[in-house]
């Protein structure tokens, strides 16, 4: 599973999305089950080529597979919804968000820096490039206040 994670994630950095998604398709038939990694890396690398959709459909499946989305996964998939304006995808990840931010401390502070990075994206989007260095400097505990 690590060799496979590694080169799935070295598929993003070169955007090989294409065969980021062959890799995470080839584990199961070599007898190993993708984690939270060899998802996550996929997602980037979709991201990475501008594969929007494609994102999406492999958050459903981790979903269906019961792997857990880390929170890089879900502020790359809240960046894409907010950018393409995506408002139901972004409102169903937040909700996720929100089921998942009540188990800890630790898991709070991601999500409220993954809002942070949504807020920022609004904010560029907006054209207010001051107000999003100024969010950016923000502490996360910041962002709801």
């Amino acid at each position: 599973v690590i060799t496979y994670n590694a080169t799935i994630s070295a598929c993003q950095k070169g955007e090989q999305w294409s065969q980021a998604l062959q890799l995470l398709g080839d584990m199961p038939r070599s007898a190993l089950q993708p984690d939270v990694i060899s998802y996550s890396a996929a997602v980037l690398s979709c991201a990475a080529g501008g594969h929007i959709e494609r994102m999406f459909s492999l958050f459903e499946q981790m979903g269906r597979e019961r792997v857990e989305p880390d929170y890089q996964t879900y502020g790359e998939l809240l960046a894409a919804s907010e950018t393409l304006m995506m408002h139901d995808r972004e409102r169903m990840l937040l909700q996720t968000l929100g089921c998942i931010a009540g188990r800890s401390v630790e898991d709070r502070e991601r999500l409220q820096e993954a809002a942070k990075n949504v807020a920022i994206i609004r904010t560029l989007l907006s054209g207010r490039v001051q107000d999003a260095f100024a969010l950016s400097e923000a502490t996360p505990r910041a962002v709801g206040a």
